[in-house]
Protein backbone atom coordinates (compact mmCIF):
# COMPACT_ATOMS: atom_id res chain seq x y z
CA UNK A 1 0.00 0.00 0.00
CA UNK A 2 2.79 2.43 0.86
CA UNK A 3 4.48 2.06 -2.53
CA UNK A 4 1.13 2.75 -4.24
CA UNK A 5 0.63 5.86 -2.14
CA UNK A 6 4.09 7.17 -2.98
CA UNK A 7 3.31 6.98 -6.71
CA UNK A 8 0.49 9.45 -7.16
CA UNK A 9 -0.96 9.23 -3.67
CA UNK A 10 -2.62 12.11 -1.92
CA UNK A 11 -3.78 12.92 1.60
CA UNK A 12 -6.01 15.95 1.96
CA UNK A 13 -6.69 17.53 5.33
CA UNK A 14 -9.67 19.79 6.03
CA UNK A 15 -9.26 22.43 8.72
CA UNK A 16 -11.44 25.07 10.35
CA UNK A 17 -9.45 27.89 11.87
CA UNK A 18 -6.35 25.69 11.99
CA UNK A 19 -8.18 22.81 13.68
CA UNK A 20 -8.40 19.40 12.04
CA UNK A 21 -11.94 18.54 10.91
CA UNK A 22 -11.40 15.69 8.45
CA UNK A 23 -9.33 14.07 5.74
CA UNK A 24 -9.39 12.02 2.55
CA UNK A 25 -6.66 9.67 1.34
CA UNK A 26 -6.10 7.78 -1.88
CA UNK A 27 -3.62 6.64 -4.49
CA UNK A 28 -3.37 5.39 -8.04
CA UNK A 29 -3.53 1.64 -8.58
CA UNK A 30 -1.86 -0.15 -11.49
CA UNK A 31 -3.22 -3.50 -12.67
CA UNK A 32 -1.93 -5.84 -15.33
CA UNK A 33 -5.05 -6.89 -17.18
CA UNK A 34 -4.13 -7.78 -20.75
CA UNK A 35 -7.77 -7.61 -21.84
CA UNK A 36 -7.79 -3.86 -21.23
CA UNK A 37 -5.75 -0.93 -22.50
CA UNK A 38 -2.86 0.35 -20.44
CA UNK A 39 -4.84 3.51 -19.63
CA UNK A 40 -7.71 1.52 -18.19
CA UNK A 41 -5.27 -0.42 -15.99
CA UNK A 42 -4.65 2.77 -13.97
CA UNK A 43 -7.34 3.95 -11.60
CA UNK A 44 -7.72 6.12 -8.54
CA UNK A 45 -8.50 4.41 -5.25
CA UNK A 46 -9.85 6.41 -2.32
CA UNK A 47 -9.02 4.45 0.79
CA UNK A 48 -10.43 6.70 3.49
CA UNK A 49 -12.58 9.73 4.03
CA UNK A 50 -13.54 10.98 7.45
CA UNK A 51 -15.21 14.13 8.73
CA UNK A 52 -15.65 14.83 12.44
CA UNK A 53 -19.33 14.58 13.36
CA UNK A 54 -19.55 18.24 14.40
CA UNK A 55 -18.62 19.27 10.84
CA UNK A 56 -20.77 16.86 8.85
CA UNK A 57 -23.46 18.26 6.58
CA UNK A 58 -21.27 21.18 5.47
CA UNK A 59 -20.17 19.57 2.17
CA UNK A 60 -16.59 19.22 3.38
CA UNK A 61 -16.44 15.59 2.22
CA UNK A 62 -17.75 16.63 -1.21
CA UNK A 63 -14.98 19.21 -1.58
CA UNK A 64 -12.34 16.67 -0.53
CA UNK A 65 -13.71 14.11 -2.99
CA UNK A 66 -13.85 16.64 -5.84
CA UNK A 67 -10.22 17.58 -5.18
CA UNK A 68 -8.92 14.02 -4.98
CA UNK A 69 -10.84 12.95 -8.11
CA UNK A 70 -9.40 15.94 -10.01
CA UNK A 71 -5.93 14.83 -8.87
CA UNK A 72 -6.55 11.33 -10.27
CA UNK A 73 -7.84 12.71 -13.58
CA UNK A 74 -4.74 14.94 -13.94
CA UNK A 75 -2.58 11.85 -13.36
CA UNK A 76 -4.31 10.12 -16.31
CA UNK A 77 -6.30 7.67 -14.24
CA UNK A 78 -9.80 6.51 -14.92
CA UNK A 79 -12.27 7.28 -12.19
CA UNK A 80 -14.75 4.75 -10.90
CA UNK A 81 -17.02 5.19 -7.91
CA UNK A 82 -17.83 2.22 -5.75
CA UNK A 83 -19.32 2.07 -2.26
CA UNK A 84 -18.15 -0.32 0.41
Amino acid sequence: MLSSAEDGGLVLVAEDGGKFVGFAAGWIEHEENVAQTSDSNRFGFISDICILSKYRGKRIANRLLETIVAHFVRRASRVSVSEC
